[in-house]
């Protein structure tokens, strides 16, 4: 059994591995694009695909809603898992669009977020292809409306 100080000193040890993530879940005080991110989500339209260490990943379409924040976003999961692709094996994994909220220009730049091992987050910018212009493929939504930048 645990003594109390060696308790402590786990929760001290969690609490920071928790930190080093950069990572949290969303809270009401969040916010991106004027207004609390828990009200957004992302708009997908069609597929996207992109390569990356020698696998391909494939966004699908639908309504991406919002789960964690890091100091540079928002980070929205797929509805349905991203699918990785390494030679002839496939697997769907935890991922979605990382929205970056850099003062008012929330749509500046988009990236590919996967979780490719439990607490785990990369990063890929996505191809503009798949999101530029603004609105074609991808868009922000809050509470249903499409936001314009």
């Amino acid at each position: 059994m645990l003594t109390r100080l060696k308790r402590i000193g786990l929760a001290v040890a969690l609490a920071l591995a928790a930190c080093a993530t950069g990572t949290h879940p969303i809270t009401p005080s969040d916010v991106i694009g004027g207004g609390p991110a828990m009200e957004t989500s992302l708009l997908v339209k069609r597929e996207c695909s992109l390569s990356g260490g020698g696998r391909v990943y494939l966004l699908p379409v639908g309504e991406y809603h919002p789960t964690q924040v890091d100091s540079h976003g928002v980070f929205y999961a797929a509805p349905s898992g991203v699918t990785e692709k390494r030679g002839d094996t496939e697997r769907t994994i935890p991922g979605g669009i990382h929205f970056p909220n850099s003062g008012g220009q929330y749509y500046s730049f988009l990236s590919m977020w996967v979780a490719l091992w439990e607490g785990d987050i990369s990063k890929l910018p996505l191809p503009d292809e798949c999101w530029k212009p603004y609105g074609s493929t991808v868009s922000l939504t809050r509470n249903g409306r499409e936001l314009v930048p």
